[in-house]
């Protein structure tokens, strides 16, 4: 535990790629010192059926980031990585576009310890 998973619309494909992405990800979680890095999992995924508002539109796109940790983490520690990794995703995606519209976001979801299990 955490769990990341790396979503992006199949119009960014060309754009990067994902699995130097997914380290530089891991590399932010490994910066705050609080992680045992073995337990970091990560995974990507392209997403090919999307729509971003009311129009299927071939120039607007998303990349979304969902980390799933342990309630136990703190609040300060959630935000201070939430905020690395939107900024690896800026620096990523940074002049990337010709002319697609992207979201970047990152969502941090707690998982209940009493509700996680593991073999």
């Amino acid at each position: 535990m955490p769990n990341v998973t790396l979503q992006y619309t199949a119009n960014l494909a060309h754009a990067f790629d994902p699995a130097a992405l997914l380290g530089r990800v891991h590399q932010a979680f490994a910066d705050t010192g609080e992680f045992e890095m073995a337990d970091v999992k990560g995974r990507a995924f392209q997403i090919d059926t999307f729509q971003v508002g009311l129009n299927e539109s071939p120039e607007k796109s998303f990349v979304q980031v969902t980390v799933a940790t342990m309630t136990t983490r703190s609040a300060e520690l959630k935000q201070r990585l939430g905020k690395a990794i939107v900024a690896v995703l800026q620096e990523t995606f940074r002049g990337q576009f010709d002319g697609v519209t992207c979201q970047l976001r990152v969502e941090i979801v707690p998982i209940d310890p009493a509700f996680y299990f593991a073999g």
